[in-house]
């Protein structure tokens, strides 16, 4: 059993990290105008609620908690 959940806490983390890094590309990729946007918007929803979590779906930022709270997209 600690071998399972020692491998769901990695693939927890590693999502994590991997959708951080989609989102700082995304983000970085924006024209200049969208990016200020979008790193402002992205900092105020993840200082709403500290269990807001982050993650990287339908090729935008997403983001819950224990349900779909909001996302963004440039298109």
């Amino acid at each position: 059993h600690l071998k399972l959940l020692y491998y769901f806490v990695f693939m927890v983390i590693n999502g994590a990290t991997e959708a951080k890094t989609k989102i700082d590309e995304y983000i970085a990729a924006a024209p200049d105008n969208f990016r200020i946007i979008c790193e402002k918007l992205r900092q105020r929803i993840l200082q709403a609620d500290p269990g807001i979590k982050e993650t990287w779906k339908w090729s935008a930022p997403v983001y819950e908690k224990s349900q779909l709270i909001c996302s963004f997209s440039l298109k």
